[in-house]
């Protein structure tokens, strides 16, 4: 799938924007509705966030790291994505609002963990991060910067793919997350699509 660089970095930066003020209403919120679990086996707004988080720990070094180590490359206009790289976005987009279920690693599952508002806190910053990694990345090369995935050391993506990745991966979640708000009567507005 060929994308203009233009029209891809427009959308996954609008997407970061709306990921930070969906993680400012939910400072908003009490302890209470942030934990709350319609499920056992369902996790709450912070286990989204949190499962953001781990995977922020692991992409936003690597990204800043392989941005770090290569020269700005500005004569791309358009992205060809990896058939590896395409498949991972489309299988973790949410698409018209609905997201497929799927199992998630252990390492990079945080039920059962004691969380709080310093979990939103966290996620906000992580995603400013990624918003001045994008702005960084509009000029690198896409294609031949490898990034490492958290499935394998053997296993890296093109830093266009990971960008891709990262950012839909979020929108899933928040997609998630805002079903959640409904359950316990909040409507903070997601417009994630």
């Amino acid at each position: 799938m060929q994308l203009s660089i233009d029209e891809m970095f427009e959308e996954l930066t609008e997407l970061t924007q709306k990921a930070i003020q969906f993680g400012y209403a939910l400072k908003r919120l009490e302890h209470y509705q942030l934990k709350y679990k319609p499920s056992s086996n369902v996790w709450n707004i912070y286990e989204c966030l949190e499962h953001l988080n781990l995977y922020g720990d692991h992409y936003l070094p690597e990204i800043e790291q392989a941005l770090k180590m290569s020269n700005p490359n500005s004569k791309n206009s358009n992205y060809q994505g990896s058939a590896l790289g395409n498949y991972f976005v489309k299988i973790i987009r949410p698409v018209e609002g609905k997201i497929k279920k799927m199992k998630t690693a252990t390492p990079m599952n945080p039920i059962a963990k004691e969380l709080n508002k310093g979990t939103v806190d966290r996620f906000i910053d992580q995603q400013q991060k990624l918003l001045e990694l994008l702005e960084k990345s509009r000029n690198h090369d896409l294609k031949n910067i490898k990034i490492k995935t958290t499935l394998s050391r053997f296993i890296a993506l093109r830093l266009g793919d990971t960008l891709r990745f990262v950012v839909h991966h979020t929108e899933r979640h928040l997609v998630q997350a805002g079903e959640l708000l409904h359950k316990v009567g909040k409507n903070v507005e997601l417009n994630m699509a």
